[in-house]
């Protein structure tokens, strides 16, 4: 298991595009994942 520390400050409008390509990222990998 793969834990993704996503630490954030006034960061909002990028929150979601990161979470949609690491999602990409991450289902072509071995790996099972989480994002905290």
């Amino acid at each position: 298991m793969v834990s993704i520390i996503l630490p954030t400050y006034n960061e909002a409008e990028n929150v979601e595009p990161f979470i949609v390509e690491l999602g990409r990222v991450m289902r072509s990998s071995a790996f099972e994942w989480e994002v905290i």
